[in-house]
């Protein structure tokens, strides 16, 4: 609901927007029908697509000009890491373990959660400042494939047990 109503903010502030930007919202869920109404009283019918729960997000996720996850809790998001990893800069609200995969300014922004001014700034700052956007983009791919890919998991568990044994050579005689 937070995503609509900075959505509803920002054609509020600027009618234009509403012919340049609209919204897609992925997934199903106990909330879908409320924000269907909201949608639907807020006359956003023409500009909001409730796309459902779906099995293509991979395909959808390059013609995006931003992923926005207005998580009010939030674990490790692979929505977002796939986002990242399509080059589409990210706007997400700074809670779990969103903060340690978007670098605010560098790989998307971050707000408080159900702050809608904040996610409306956010929103306007993508949409009309589209070399920060599209700057955001590249950073949030090449930080996804440096930090999350699956090679960087690897390395990562590698470094882990070698430290590991090195901090034991009692054990490491054992296993050699």
């Amino acid at each position: 609901m937070t995503l609509l109503r900075a959505y509803r903010a920002m054609i509020e502030r600027n009618p234009a927007v509403r012919q340049d930007v609209g919204v897609v919202v992925v997934g199903d869920g106990p909330e879908r029908d409320a924000l269907a109404r909201y949608v639907s009283a807020s006359q956003l019918d023409d500009c909001v697509w409730m796309a459902g729960a779906r099995d293509d997000v991979q395909s959808l996720l390059p013609n995006l000009d931003v992923f926005v996850l207005p998580s009010i809790a939030e674990g490790i998001s692979n929505t977002i890491l796939e986002a990242m990893a399509s080059g589409v800069p990210v706007v997400a609200t700074a809670v779990g373990g969103n903060p340690e995969i978007v670098a605010d300014g560098v790989t998307g922004r971050l707000v408080p959660s159900g702050d809608v001014a904040a996610l409306a700034g956010a929103l306007e700052e993508m949409h009309t400042n589209r070399e920060f956007a599209t700057r955001c983009g590249v950073q949030a791919r090449a930080h996804a494939q440096t930090k999350f890919s699956l090679s960087a998991m690897i390395d990562a568990y590698d470094a882990l047990y070698v430290a590991a044994l090195e901090s034991r050579p009692d054990r490491l005689a054992r296993v050699a």
